[in-house]
């Protein structure tokens, strides 16, 4: 296991072919980067053996503001009507909200209708300005 710069924890199971998992530590939600359960990347057929993480110390001198939004290049750093972005439940993961449609009606009190969801915000420099919303589901 490792931390990376954003304090999320990766972590790799030893099997002969090892699955490399980021976890959000704030959210717990989570994503399988590589290996056989994974969605987005192949099977590289390869064991993890170690994780480790080297802390390098830097003064960040970038006081670029390319796009003049008043944050300092931003995760959308040729926008200046957008700065970041906001997940809820997480970045990794989707929530389960169960629910029941025909609540009152005899025979309706089993909660077995579900929903996914996942929502981004996109937020830009103003406080509390959000320029566009995003769920899936």
């Amino acid at each position: 296991m490792t931390f990376d710069s954003n304090q999320e924890l990766w972590l790799a199971n030893n099997a002969a072919s090892s699955d490399l998992i980021v976890i959000d530590t704030v959210t717990g939600g989570y994503q399988i980067n590589f290996g056989v359960n994974s969605d987005n990347d192949p099977d590289f057929n390869r064991t993890i053996n170690d994780l480790t993480t080297l802390r390098i110390y830097y003064e960040n001198t970038n006081t670029a503001d390319t796009d003049g939004d008043g944050i300092i290049d931003d995760t959308y750093p040729n926008d200046d009507e957008k700065a970041f972005e906001v997940f809820t439940p997480s970045r990794y993961g989707n929530e389960a909200i169960a629910f029941e449609d025909l609540w009152f009606s005899y025979g309706h009190y089993d909660f077995n209708d579900l929903a996914f969801y996942r929502a981004m915000v996109i937020l830009n420099s103003n406080i509390g300005g959000a320029n566009q919303f995003y769920l899936s589901c």
